[in-house]
């Protein structure tokens, strides 16, 4: 039951993830469409604060979301006591990890 439930929880969170992906391509693609003529420079402006945005963010609020989270999470993996687990790779980091993501891909 331990596997199937988290193999579930997988596949939830990824087609989350994937419907997350096209919602912020639609709303990139209706931004470009809007700034249309009188911006052309609209994504030569955007693209840098955005990612400034999402440094800062992974920083101060989402510490341990650098990365792709592969590396942690296979270290995790091997750690015995919970804390030590829970620092390198907790819920906050995940939520972080998808949050971050999204808007780096608006």
């Amino acid at each position: 039951m331990v596997f199937w439930a988290g193999a579930l929880a997988i596949g939830v969170v990824s087609v989350g993830f994937a419907v997350l992906a096209d919602h912020a391509q639609l709303m990139l693609a209706a931004a470009l469409s809007q700034s249309g003529n009188g911006q052309p420079f609209f994504p030569l402006l955007v693209t840098p604060l955005s990612f400034v945005l999402c440094a800062y963010l992974s920083t101060v609020f989402f510490l341990g979301s650098q990365g792709s989270g592969i590396p942690q999470a296979i270290a995790a993996r091997h750690l015995r006591d919970d804390q030590d687990r829970n620092h390198i790779l907790s819920l906050k980091i995940v939520a972080g990890e998808i949050a971050l993501t999204f808007l780096g891909l608006l």
